[in-house]
């Protein structure tokens, strides 16, 4: 059972949902652009997300593998540092998993998601590899992962027709996605070290809510609702700096926020869906991914 636990540690496992709100929230603005839904879509939804969750988690074993030398002097608590777990196993548990995302993500669609995979796969390395050594470009590695989620939930799913403007909302939202993270990876930097965050940790998070009502302005269209939806992510960005006085809650709340971001974006095409049509409930199950990362949160680590 502790090695289970140790195991479950390492996964950070109460994130998992905030991965499934940007793979969906991709498949979501495909759908709203004229996507065929045929039998075999939501099936193909589900291994999507499932192989989201496999590179994810190879992404926090790889990295936990790697940090196991500074883990011993900062965060000694952690399953590898503690003697819970060895390294050797969960690098290549690690490596394990990332060839079973990639390999189901082929699958699923060789032309679209198979090169989206390998790209993700890329800059999980690199950041496993130089997230220590080079500090100043390591929060723009972990915000692309982000940012390539929606994307692969878009190839999923992609409209039989070229949208321009499905497309470019889509690439609003992903640059959405990267600064947000931005600011979370650079503010979980002074959680073992201690100092007030500055710099990316405070000016990236709030302009993660321009990328999306600005598309919708170029394109004509009203950003009305997406622009009072911006307006409560800066306040809910607010919030967790002036109330979260710990860094490693105020990072755990950041990181549950992302489904907030994904929110945004879906609040944008939401009008394009009938009443009637089940994908309408799309908004609902992102809201849902956020209560499920809260309460996962007090059940295992999510940093």
């Amino acid at each position: 059972m502790t090695r289970l636990r140790a195991w479950l540690e390492l996964t950070r496992g109460a994130n998992l949902p905030t991965v499934w709100s940007n793979l969906l929230v991709g498949w979501l603005l495909a759908a709203a652009f004229g996507a065929n839904l045929d039998a075999g879509a939501l099936p193909r939804l589900g291994l999507l997300l499932l192989g989201g969750s496999l590179l994810y988690t190879a992404g926090m074993f790889l990295n936990d593998a790697a940090d196991a030398g500074w883990d011993r002097a900062h965060r000694p608590e952690r399953p590898i540092p503690s003697g819970r777990l060895g390294p050797r196993a969960v690098r290549l548990s690690g490596f394990a998993l990332l060839l079973l995302g990639l390999a189901l993500w082929a699958w699923l669609s060789p032309l679209a998601l198979g090169p989206a995979g390998l790209a993700l796969a890329a800059l999980v390395l690199a950041y496993t590899r130089w997230h220590k050594v080079r500090p100043a470009p390591a929060p723009w590695l972990m915000g692309a992962c982000r940012a390539a989620l929606p994307l692969a939930g878009w190839l999923c799913n992609a409209p039989p027709a070229a949208s321009p403007a499905g497309l470019a909302l889509v690439l609003a939202h992903a640059v959405a996605l990267l600064l947000y993270t931005v600011g979370i990876s650079a503010l979980a930097r002074h959680e073992a070290t201690g100092g007030e965050p500055g710099g990316l940790a405070r000016v990236a998070p709030p302009l993660a809510a321009l990328p999306v009502p600005l598309t919708l302005a170029f394109q004509g269209a009203p950003p009305l609702l997406p622009l009072i939806w911006a307006c409560g992510l800066v306040v809910f960005i607010g919030w967790t700096r002036r109330r979260l006085r710990d860094v490693s809650e105020r990072v755990g709340a950041r990181i549950a926020g992302l489904c907030l971001v994904d929110y945004l974006a879906w609040v944008a095409v939401r009008h394009r869906f009938e009443p009637s049509d089940p994908l309408s409930m799309g908004g609902l199950m992102l809201l849902l991914f956020l209560g499920t990362t809260l309460a996962l949160r007090r059940l295992m680590p999510s940093t």
